[in-house]
């Protein structure tokens, strides 16, 4: 099975700043989006084990751990990526 992450933007205007975008259901089985991914990886989470222990993302058929995995790995690699990459080449 496969998950597609589709990703809506709502145009300018005054509904934009209350409604960004529509939830991205990661795990289809327990109704898991992408931002009770982003909001785990947050408060501490890990591992995909932590993720399925506190959002019980992939804990029914699994097809969902690939791409759970990928969001945990995307916030980790964004904080340890430094905030200002040029000014810590020029100290050096």
């Amino acid at each position: 099975m496969t998950i597609i992450l589709i990703r809506i933007q709502i145009g300018p205007g005054p509904f934009r700043a209350r409604h960004t975008a529509a939830a991205v259901y990661v795990c289809i089985c327990n109704g898991v989006t992408e931002r009770q991914i982003l909001e785990a990886a947050a408060n501490g989470c890990s591992t995909v084990a932590e993720l399925t222990m506190r959002t019980g993302c992939g804990a029914n058929c699994g097809s969902c751990l690939e791409t759970a995995s990928s969001v945990l790995d995307g916030v980790h690699a964004a904080q340890r990526e430094p905030l200002f990459p040029i000014l810590l080449s020029h100290a050096a």
